[in-house]
Parts: C-alpha cells; sequence; structure tokens
C-alpha cells in the first residue's frame, strides 16, 4: 500500500509504503462468528452481478458463510445391552438446526461499501470493462466452494465425483473455462512412475482440498 503525501500547493512531498500479507487461508475457512473478505459479501448487494453469475445469499456460500454452531444436548444414560436407563447423565455435542451462519459487522453497509470500492478503482483508472472482470474472478471463487464432492457409485473405493453438476457449471462459467477443465484439476492428478504416466484418481477429501488449493490460488493472484 503506497501513501502519498501533498503540500497545499498539490506537490508530493512524501510517500510511504506498508506491505499486507493476504490471508489466502481465510478464502476457504472461516470460523464461526467470522466474515471472509468484505469485498465477496460488497458484491451481492449488485443485483447485476449476482444474476449475471448465478450467485445466491451469503447463507447460500459455503466459503462465504459457517455452520450452525455445535451445542451441548443432556440426555440420560442407557446401558448398551439392555436399553434400560442407568440413572446417569451424558452430554453430547449436535449440530443446531437452521441455515448456515453469516457474521455481519454492526454500523456497516455492504452496499454503501461496495460503491466505495468502485469508485476508488474509478479514480485510479480502471475502467468498467476490467472492474467486471475483476468481480467475474470474485464470484467465481465464491461460486466454486459449492462444488463438493460424493462418492462414486459402484467402485469399492473413494472415488470423488461432482455431487451437483449445476454447482461446477456456475462455476466453471464465472471462470470462463469448461465444465471438464474445471472438473478435471479436483477429481484426479497425472502422475509418472517409472516413465510411465498413469491418472490417479482423487477420493472426496482429496479433491476439496484441491478445490480449495485452487481458490486460495486464484484469489491470492
Amino acid at each position: 500500500y503506497e501513501a502519498v503525501q501533498y503540500d497545499a500547493d498539490s506537490i508530493i512531498v512524501g510517500a510511504t509504503s506498508e506491505t499486507y500479507l493476504l490471508e489466502r487461508s481465510r478464502v476457504v475457512e472461516i470460523a464461526s462468528g467470522e466474515r471472509n473478505y468484505h469485498i465477496f459479501y460488497q458484491l451481492l448487494t449488485d443485483g447485476g452481478i449476482r444474476g449475471q453469475w448465478g450467485l445466491g445469499a451469503a447463507e447460500e456460500l459455503v466459503y462465504l458463510s459457517s455452520e450452525p454452531p455445535l451445542v451441548e444436548v443432556e440426555e440420560e444414560e442407557r446401558d448398551e445391552k439392555s436399553g434400560k436407563l442407568t440413572g446417569g447423565i451424558k452430554y453430547t455435542l449436535v449440530r443446531e438446526d437452521g441455515p448456515r451462519r453469516v457474521a455481519t459487522v454492526a454500523g456497516n453497509s455492504d452496499k454503501q461499501e461496495f460503491a466505495a470500492v468502485q469508485h476508488g478503482l474509478e479514480l485510479f483508472g480502471m475502467g468498467a470493462a476490467e472492474m467486471d472482470a475483476v468481480w467475474r474472478i470474485v464470484a467465481a471463487v465464491a461460486l466454486l466452494g459449492n462444488v463438493v464432492f460424493t462418492p462414486k457409485e459402484g467402485v469399492d473405493r473413494d472415488v470423488a465425483v461432482v455431487a451437483d453438476e449445476h454447482t461446477i457449471e456456475l462455476a466453471a462459467a464465472a471462470f470462463g473455462c469448461g465444465v471438464d477443465a474445471l472438473r478435471l484439476p479436483m477429481v484426479r492428478k497425472r502422475v509418472t512412475v517409472a516413465g510411465d504416466a498413469m491418472d490417479v484418481d482423487f477420493s472426496c477429501k482429496a479433491a476439496a482440498l484441491a478445490r480449495d488449493a485452487l481458490a486460495r490460488v486464484v484469489y491470492g493472484t
């Protein structure tokens, strides 16, 4: 970040530089009560952008929301064999019902903040087409988080496939690539052993890690 100082005659008299490290891990994982980068939520206040790229509400976007919190539930213990109450009490953690949670900032207007961001970019000489390209990438990253994986049916091991084709279609459209081009690096990799190349299918966990890695790289660059 560069800050330039001017005197009363608009002559540059000094400048300062400050380096900020981008916390890329936040792009794909936020804790309960936290928000992702503000630009994601600001973008959702623009109905035109949301409609263009098929963006839902923040509660519907995995990267922008968190699961309902775990709560401690008290229940009476039962004997595992007989099923009879033992008189003891046990405590278990269960997920609260309801939609995913989105944190808010008191006194903050995402709509006004987005207008301020756009105005700032205009002052730097960024045109409408260039800004649209930026919003497109931000939208693509948000949509990528909704691409989840499920085990492929009919095989005896964990092979990841996309659970909902519509999610990857939306993400691919925003990225400007084909669906299969986006799918391939998330579900398998090519390895070379003794000079022979072979494709290795990812498990659901590995596919999710590959998806998140892609999101971090795209947002960070």
